[in-house]
């Protein structure tokens, strides 16, 4: 079931599928992720089954670390630790509508009314002679939307 509800019962699974898409993750559900890896040079662990909204825990070769979550596709640790074996714990994604950022739910009921009441990415519509305008809709999320979902985009490095 979709984590916001829109006003039409046939659209927010669909926007809700656009907009994870959009930020590179499978769902909006919080749920728990577990990683293990080797650190490379940049010192970072990239969370692919972001994005992440806290980090549990983290071990480096077997002893507890610290590391800062940088963004939520990221962990910075340090580059001093270049080669070690990690282990992270993170939750990703959110537990219900009330714990979903504005931004994020603002772009799920965007994306629902673009893709609602008339073919997907259609802005305007006249009658004689007959003439249709497009939105700018990348990925099938409306512009407006991708700007509101920039923070939580999967940026790869």
């Amino acid at each position: 079931m979709p984590l916001v509800q829109a006003a039409s019962p046939d659209t927010p699974a669909a926007a809700e599928a656009l907009v994870c898409a959009y930020l590179g993750c499978t769902t909006l559900q919080g749920r728990s992720v577990s990683a293990v890896g080797t650190l490379g040079s940049s010192g970072m662990v990239w969370l692919s089954d972001g994005p992440a909204t806290s980090l549990g825990s983290l071990t480096l070769n077997g002893a507890s670390a610290v590391g800062v979550l940088t963004s939520p596709w990221t962990v910075q640790i340090g580059t001093q630790y270049s080669g070690f074996t990690y282990a992270v714990t993170y939750t990703a994604g959110w537990a219900d509508e009330a714990a979903l950022p504005p931004a994020i739910k603002q772009a799920v009921l965007l994306t629902s009314q673009a893709i609602s009441g008339r073919a997907a990415g259609v802005k305007s519509e006249s009658m004689g002679p007959t003439s249709t305008t497009y939105q700018d809709m990348p990925l099938g999320v409306p512009v407006e939307a991708q700007n509101l979902l920039s923070p939580w985009r999967a940026l790869r490095f």
